[in-house]
């Protein structure tokens, strides 16, 4: 019983479980290059993208600027050590024309580990929530739009579910230990 319950103890050290969302309503509108979250960085590749407040549903969300026969990627790339294998995003238009929506997700070495897509229908006055699983670790994640269109489509409400693999602080360390040496003592006398 002791030996489960220092591994469990100590497993609980070294990895943490947490859900991230990522909206934008609290990121002043106008252009960016990139925006720093806690565990994530998004950036785009045109150079910028706008956080504009005129979304279909009505809240803050990313759009690229640049809205003519070009792409629209964007990449969120996860900090070292958090280990991502899920992410959603909504996505949505204005019911012009349908687009077609590109996700996919690499590991560390470039490889790609998954990929979905999705076409907005033209009649879609709103947002859509899209996700993709993986089996493997997800370092970064790209999403996008393509022809007619690119760039024309809004983002917002990036989520993942991840763990992290970072180094508890001396506190927290000591702490555990006081408890690990509770455990123990409270085992002898029991013996």
């Amino acid at each position: 019983m002791l030996k489960k319950t220092l591994a469990v103890l100590l497993a609980g050290i070294c990895v943490s479980s947490f859900a991230d969302l990522i909206n934008f309503e609290s990121v002043a509108t106008g252009n960016y290059a990139s925006l720093a979250f806690e565990n994530a960085v998004l950036t785009s590749d045109n150079s910028t993208f706008e956080v504009t407040g005129s979304a279909p549903w009505g809240s803050n969300s990313i759009i690229n600027n640049t809205h003519n026969m070009n792409t629209d990627g964007f990449t969120l790339t996860f900090d070292s050590d958090v280990l991502v294998n899920t992410v959603s995003l909504t996505v949505g238009d204005y019911a012009q024309d349908s687009d077609p929506i590109f996700l996919t997700a690499y590991d560390i070495n470039n490889v790609l580990v998954g990929s979905t897509t999705y076409t907005i229908p033209e009649s879609l006055n709103g947002g859509v929530e899209l996700s993709l699983s993986t089996v493997s670790e997800i370092a970064y994640f790209k999403f996008s739009s393509g022809n007619p269109y690119p760039g024309s489509v809004y983002w917002d409400n990036i989520s993942f579910n991840a763990t992290s693999s970072s180094v508890p602080e001396p506190a927290s360390l000591s702490f555990i230990g006081f408890g690990l040496l509770a455990l123990a003592l409270n085992f002898r006398r029991k013996k």
